[in-house]
């Protein structure tokens, strides 16, 4: 059921959108970008092919633009609870993971991160 079109849309705002806003916004050399990738990019699920494609692409993205040297990082973040049904929560235990409540989410210090 995968199309072109699909494609397309998936990837427009988080890989072309991103790729549009590094381009766009001058930097400072000491400057951090962190992308916000998913766990879906490691782990997929049924029916989250193109989801979790755009995703692997924002982590390798990451990895581009360290090359490059930028500071540069990527974090899959954790399922978010509000998004699941009852197999998708069944399928993320199955794997050991645990789905974030979004306030738990948002208090997550990345200042650290490197």
């Amino acid at each position: 059921d995968i199309t072109v079109a699909a494609v397309d849309r998936a990837l427009q705002a988080k890989v072309t959108g991103i790729a549009r806003v590094l381009a766009a916004l001058p930097r400072t050399e000491d400057c951090a970008v962190l992308l916000c990738s998913s766990i879906s990019a490691s782990v997929g699920g049924r029916g989250l092919a193109l989801y979790a494609a755009g995703n692997r692409m924002l982590d390798a993205m990451a990895h581009q633009l360290r090359a490059e040297g930028v500071d540069c990082v990527s974090v899959q973040w954790g399922h978010w609870r509000v998004h699941l049904d009852e197999s998708g929560t069944a399928m993320l235990a199955g794997l050991g993971v645990v789905p974030m409540r979004p306030a738990d989410a948002l208090a997550v210090d990345l200042t650290g991160l490197r």
